[in-house]
């Protein structure tokens, strides 16, 4: 290790981010704020096969989705057996912490974050 470089170290791998029923404006927004690997998906199409095939880091989603909610999914990736974290994306909202709050009551086993966007994401 004579340049500060270790051989054996793995190279870091980029973040992996899927994201259910977002626009593709909502998908870039999310690309260009993480620097990960996005993989856009719809909720009807969200399965086992898609989250052992993608194995995200986290979850995006629109609070409200075209046909779902981010209670709605939180309660498919439970029954998946997803357990990592979940970001519902939303423009600015009077109450945010109230909203957070009341989606953690519900999201029992996964790791709810809010992201509140400048605007209105969709």
């Amino acid at each position: 290790m004579e340049d500060g470089i270790d051989p054996a170290a793995e190279p870091a791998r980029a973040l992996r981010i899927l994201a259910i029923g977002a626009p593709a404006a909502m998908v870039e927004t999310v690309r260009d704020l993480t620097g990960a690997t996005v993989e856009a998906a719809p909720f009807a199409g969200l399965d086992l096969a898609l989250l052992a095939r993608v194995m995200p880091d986290a979850v995006f989603a629109p609070l409200m989705g075209p046909g779902f909610d981010v209670l709605d999914l939180a309660a498919r990736l439970a029954r998946l057996g997803y357990g990592g974290s979940l970001h519902g994306l939303t423009g600015p909202l009077p109450d945010p912490e109230s909203v957070t709050r009341e989606i953690r009551g519900h999201c029992d086993g996964i790791d709810f974050e809010l992201v509140v966007l400048a605007s209105d994401p969709s």
